[in-house]
């Protein structure tokens, strides 16, 4: 996974208002899990590792940004990665964690 792609993610995570600090935290802390994981996914399919951080980097903006497609979005980052979930869950959990917390909070 590009490391300016997940500067991006970070950023605009960052720069959201409407989270709280809490929040903002916790994701902060999963996309560094989601980061160490795509690393190792890299090595064995890295085509697959740099479709997901594409979904991802396109999921975020939709979801920071106040357009009505959030929800499809977050599915669509969802259901790119469920393939995985045998192989790599770990990689599962945390977008599934970062996908629910989104929705928690209404994005």
């Amino acid at each position: 996974m590009s490391t300016n792609t997940v500067k991006k993610i970070e950023k605009t995570i960052s720069e959201t208002s409407g989270l709280n600090k809490q929040k903002k935290t916790e994701l902060l802390e999963l996309l560094g899990n989601l980061k160490n994981e795509l690393k190792n996914l890299e090595k064995t399919h890295l085509a697959t590792a740099k479709n997901i951080a594409g979904l991802a980097e396109h999921s975020t903006a939709k979801a920071a940004g106040k357009r009505d497609d959030k929800t499809e979005a977050i599915q669509d980052l969802k259901s790119s990665v469920a393939e995985f979930e045998v192989s790599h869950p770990d990689l599962v959990q945390i977008i599934n964690r970062i996908c629910m917390m989104l929705s928690d909070i209404g994005i």
